[in-house]
């Protein structure tokens, strides 16, 4: 089993193998590459409109409330 430490980006890791082949961890499983099917699922990173939490409406308030709070766990991020 091959190991390799960990860094910071893909153009490092291209710099720190020497040319070398890119570890299997890397890639995708050979069965997955080219198939014609893709495995993976298309999202929309969710986009919350701050200005809401200001809002004068309690229900505009709280939809941005959870939005964001769904937003935090799911994604742990927002735009």
């Amino acid at each position: 089993m091959e190991t390799v430490a960990l860094c910071g980006g893909i153009k490092e890791l291209s710099a720190s193998i020497h040319g070398q082949q890119i570890p299997a961890s890397y890639a995708f499983p050979p069965e997955l590459r080219d198939s014609g099917v893709s495995n993976v699922v298309q999202a929309t990173v969710p986009t919350i409109d701050l200005q809401l939490l200001r809002s004068h409406s309690d229900e505009e308030r709280s939809e941005a409330i959870r939005s964001l709070g769904r937003a935090c766990e799911e994604w742990g991020f927002f735009h």
